[in-house]
């Protein structure tokens, strides 16, 4: 896809909107994983596709599925019809064998063909490679179109463009087009969350940063990696359309509507106020598929957060903070897709791009199980006496902790130094009615002459997994010695280990023929040598607690040993038993997560650990704003 800096440049020098590049080459995207472990969007797409290629009006029909990946929907037509025959494209071609293997697996490769295609080949060129492909002259070869390209926006992968590439050469019955998706709409709502006092802060924080760069901030790992859907909420006004695409005529119909928003007043202001963008798309007939927080939460309920949990990571919401605003004005244009007006204090602020990879230190904000054990951990090996001082470094739960210490121990003292303002600046205002005292440092360690020498140093950072783990832990003890103290929680050390895991590879469909080799862990297994995290992927931990045994395999990871609240495989899986989902997904997105390899012990531990995650160090150390 573009970059976050080259889509700048295109809206400043264009002024419009680029189109999403798809994901090319050899290797997998490791976002393709939490799309395939997706349970109810393969359920929904399973049941569309089964009522459309057995209403079409022929008896053996030619299928074209625009941007096949590994398979799935492909393998589900010809599940579903015996008679179909699908041509599958992709710009990917690693995807594309993938997709040929799974087909192969499942009996299907002599009704399949995978075709290589770039994004940037016109209709032409796309029929001749086809037509060869398939040994056609027919300048209208299908009868069925499918496609997925969703994202964040229903619009945000460009699916529209894509598919209008294809639409010429799909048959009309009786002027009707069979398409999957028939019809998606955007929408954007105001809700009001119940989150820990740390996380609103953090939150209110990044996004009003964000909204000095005119952005708005996704909440998937690459933005806020908090997952709303799992804290009390309500609307606090209805969800209301601003784009409309049906895909079942040529052209394409698009309808754009600008919103305007009238905001009431805000009933509780403890409570964090959001606009949130939800989308829906009617597959076929009423067969719905929702990126909504209704339908998280009834996914978490009904099936497993784990599925939740892989929409989150795959999509997840684009948010803009409500907080003092009176009016919203939302409309998707050519020139920014989406462009959103806040009216605070009678001034307009217009956002109309994306924060990309500066908010990442906002998840562990909602680690409560991290402050409540540390103190319990502190609590137990420091002496709650006037002359005892607790020296804090980087309070990475944004105060949680600082503020639940200060709480426990009623008569030490405490100190909290931050090196980046932002965090600083959240922690100031969680604890404002506490004791600690708040040393901001600024851009190096404030003079040590200045700090008082203390009992104990405490660095929350450490409970949670870096690639460069053992270096992070020499630097805080080297900042602990230099103020005079030798002792510092929690003592852990980041460990390699192999351990065995047995769990399911998605619907429990026991046909031979359903393609569930074309889901997430199958697929991992069969390119066991793609890294990932569990940042990158939050099924990781929900793993050991299915009770199938259908998939079995070795797993290899890189995580954290010793005491206390720590991102280590094992706490995690507890955390889950105990349902604290929020606290479970800061322990898995907070650093660089937990780093696995599937059937591998060489998991590596430094730069060359994951194949897109550079921005470790952002999590506790967000970019200095820029000036």
């Amino acid at each position: 896809m573009w970059s976050a800096d080259t889509k700048i440049l295109l809206l400043q020098k264009y002024r419009k909107c680029p189109v999403y590049r798809p994901a090319s080459g050899e290797q997998l995207p490791s976002y393709f994983y939490s799309m395939l472990d997706d349970v109810d969007r393969t359920m929904q797409y399973s049941e569309a596709i089964r009522q459309c290629v057995n209403e079409v009006p022929v008896s053996n029909p030619y299928i074209v599925d625009v941007g096949v990946g590994t398979g799935l929907l492909s393998a589900l037509a010809l599940f579903h019809n015996s008679s179909a025959i699908v041509v599958g494209v992709d710009v990917n071609e690693r995807a594309l064998r993938a997709s040929r293997k799974v087909m192969q697996d499942l009996g299907f490769s002599n009704r399949f063909y995978g075709v290589t295609v770039s994004a940037n080949m016109n209709s032409a060129a796309l029929l001749k490679k086809i037509q060869r492909s398939i040994h056609s002259t027919d300048s209208t070869p299908f009868d069925v179109i499918l496609s997925e390209i969703l994202g964040t926006f229903v619009y945000g992968e460009s699916m529209e463009t894509y598919v209008s590439k294809y639409l010429p050469f799909v048959k009309t019955f009786d002027d009707k087009l069979y398409a999957i998706p028939q019809k998606c709409t955007q929408t954007f709502a105001s809700y009001e969350f119940q989150v820990p006092i740390s996380s609103k802060h953090a939150i209110e924080s990044a996004l009003y940063d964000a909204l000095r760069y005119k952005e708005y901030i996704s909440t998937d790992k690459g933005g806020l990696g908090i997952a709303l859907h799992m804290y009390a909420s309500k609307q606090t006004n209805a969800p209301v359309p601003i784009y409309e695409a049906t895909y079942t005529k040529k052209p394409i119909s698009k309808q754009t509507v600008r919103q305007t928003i009238q905001m009431p007043t805000l009933e509780n202001t403890e409570h964090l106020n959001l606009g949130v963008f939800e989308w829906e798309c009617d597959l076929w007939n009423g067969t719905m598929l929702k990126n909504t927080i209704k339908q998280y939460k009834e996914i978490s309920q009904t099936t497993s957060e784990r599925y939740a949990l892989a929409r989150q990571n795959a999509w997840g919401f684009m948010v803009c903070g409500l907080k003092q605003v009176s009016h919203v004005k939302v409309k998707y244009t050519k020139e920014h897709c989406t462009e959103i007006s806040l009216t605070i204090d009678a001034l307009p602020y217009i956002l109309h791009d994306v924060a990309m990879d500066r908010f990442s230190w906002v998840a562990t904000s909602a680690d409560e199980n991290l402050a409540t054990n540390l103190c319990e951990l502190v609590k137990h090996n420091v002496r709650d006496h006037a002359s005892t001082v607790i020296h804090i470094v980087d309070d990475v739960t944004c105060g949680l902790f600082t503020h639940k210490l200060s709480m426990t121990l009623q008569n030490v003292a405490i100190d909290v130094s931050t090196l980046y303002s932002s965090v600083h600046d959240v922690v100031e205002k969680v604890c404002e009615s506490t004791r600690a005292n708040l040393l901001k440092m600024r851009g190096m360690r404030r003079r040590l002459k200045e700090i008082r020498t203390p009992s104990c140093v405490i660095c929350p950072s450490l409970c949670y997994m870096h690639s460069d783990y053992e270096r992070k832990k020499q630097q805080y003890l080297e900042f602990a010695k230099s103020l005079g103290c030798d002792v510092l929680f929690p003592s852990c050390n980041s460990i390699r280990e192999t351990v065995q895991v047995q769990t399911s590879s998605g619907p429990m469909i026991s046909h031979p023929q359903f393609p569930r080799k074309a889901t997430a862990i199958p697929q991992m297994i069969e390119h066991d040598e793609t890294r990932f995290s569990t940042r990158d992927f939050h099924s990781v931990p929900f793993w050991n607690l299915d009770d199938s045994s259908e998939q079995k395999f070795d797993l290899t990871v890189h995580h954290v040993q010793g005491d206390g609240p720590i991102a280590n495989l094992s706490r995690i899986e507890q955390l889950l038993v105990q349902k604290d989902y929020a606290s479970a997904l800061a322990r898995m997105v907070g650093g660089s997560g937990i780093i696995c390899r599937i059937g591998y012990t060489d998991v590596p531990t430094s730069s060359e650990e994951d194949d897109d995650d550079d921005d470790d160090d952002e999590e506790y150390r967000p970019t200095k704003r820029r000036r």
